[in-house]
């Protein structure tokens, strides 16, 4: 961003000759916002100089020398559209800007000036929409209200670049603390009867490959057949679907990590070999109205599906059958668990799951290894203590 420039201007009148300091700072748009500040007649122009360095230097530090009475409403319409809109964001990050924006900020906060904005007013937008969602009228997690405070944060950063305020009043905020995740996994016998109930049905190899491969739901989705290699036994993830405000959208994988190729069982490849012919069986039945999208998992016409409406799909499945609830994305914890218990190297499940690093996966299951942990306290207690399962000496000489 250019940074803030000035020069000193001489005004005569009848009274004489006086200073005129002409500052020039950047706008959102890209432009140059001009400023005038007229000195007192008789200001020598050694501390003209000096005004004019230590205005620069304040606006440089601090933002505008005034802050804005601009209502907050006014200036997130411009943030969304220059920001938001401009900037080529995810469709999903654009759609959180979006109702964070217009949802939970501007109908409590919209008619605030800038410059009354204080570290205050925004912790009571907090704990207000923690204990009541403008939306639903019902409470919010503290990672929903995390994310659109960050939405807020942001658009206030960009405030304070624009000169528009001194700082940020929303960084002395204390926001209400985030619990981690834990899901309810199946135990092994659910996990059985889980399996039993989807064989024959269109959930069966879905299921069984989130058990053995912990795929994202958007990665299932998006699986094609061209990235399945038969002959290696091994597919590809290359594509996300995700789902936003009801319409599907493919994303690339958000990191190197993300992008990977995995092994599968010859089970599964014959499985997913017979899938590929059923789809192939209805591309040449529907003729013209068939969608030659190559996903493995579609509809019968070869759309794809909505992402939601899988997880609904799967959780009529569980509902029908009897059995507990549970997210779709939990099968990505089972599959993660059952690899842990079976003791698989970490490193080998985090390349499966997809983590960036090693970390990631044993902080994410740390409940999962406190039963792997006293496993290996009671092996270690049987190596020490009970001559019976101790390993025998090999003979030496």
């Amino acid at each position: 961003m250019s940074k803030v420039t000035g020069h000193l201007r001489t005004r005569e009148n009848q009274k004489g000759k006086s200073y005129q300091i002409v500052l020039e700072r950047p706008t959102i748009d890209g432009k140059r916002r001009r400023t005038y500040e007229t000195l007192p007649m008789g200001t020598t122009k050694k501390e003209a100089e000096k005004r004019l360095r230590e205005k620069i230097m304040e606006i440089e530090r601090h933002g505008s020398g005034q802050p804005s009475r601009r209502a907050l409403k006014s200036w997130l319409l411009e943030f969304e559209e220059i920001y938001v809109h401009g900037n080529n964001l995810a469709p999903t990050t654009v759609a959180g800007y979006e109702d964070a924006i217009h949802v939970y900020v501007t109908p409590v906060l919209g008619d605030v000036p800038l410059c009354d904005l204080t570290p205050l007013v925004i912790q009571k937008w907090v704990n207000q929409i923690s204990e009541r969602s403008p939306a639903s009228g019902d409470p919010l997690s503290p990672k929903t209200v995390h994310n659109h405070y960050l939405c807020l944060k942001k658009a206030l950063d960009m405030a304070v670049n624009m000169g528009l305020l001194r700082e940020n009043p929303a960084l002395k905020v204390t926001l209400p603390r985030q619990k981690k995740y834990h899901c309810e996994l199946y135990s092994d016998e659910e996990i059985r009867q889980l399996l039993d109930s989807v064989k024959g049905t269109d959930l069966e190899l879905p299921v069984e490959m989130e058990v053995s491969l912990g795929l994202r739901r958007g990665e299932l989705l998006g699986l094609k057949f061209s990235q399945i290699d038969f002959d290696k036994r091994t597919l590809t993830i290359a594509e996300n679907i995700v789902s936003v405000r009801g319409k599907n959208h493919v994303k690339e994988p958000k990191t190197e990590a993300g992008r990977r190729t995995v092994k599968i069982s010859s089970v599964l490849s014959k499985k997913l070999l017979r899938q590929r012919a059923g789809y192939r069986t209805r591309k040449l039945q529907m003729g013209l109205e068939f969608h030659d999208t190559d996903l493995v998992f579609c509809k019968k016409n070869g759309e794809a599906y909505n992402a939601d409406y899988f997880s609904r799909k799967f959780r009529r499945h569980l509902k029908r059958h009897g059995l507990r609830h549970m997210r779709f994305h939990d099968l990505r914890h089972v599959c993660a668990s059952v690899h842990l218990e079976q003791e698989i190297n970490p490193k080998v499940i985090s390349k499966i799951l997809g983590h960036s690093k090693v970390s990631t996966t044993l902080d994410i299951y740390s409940h999962v290894m406190e039963k792997s942990s006293q496993e290996a306290v009671d092996k270690m207690e049987a190596y020490l203590y009970d001559d019976s399962k101790r390993p025998m000496e090999k003979s030496r000489g």
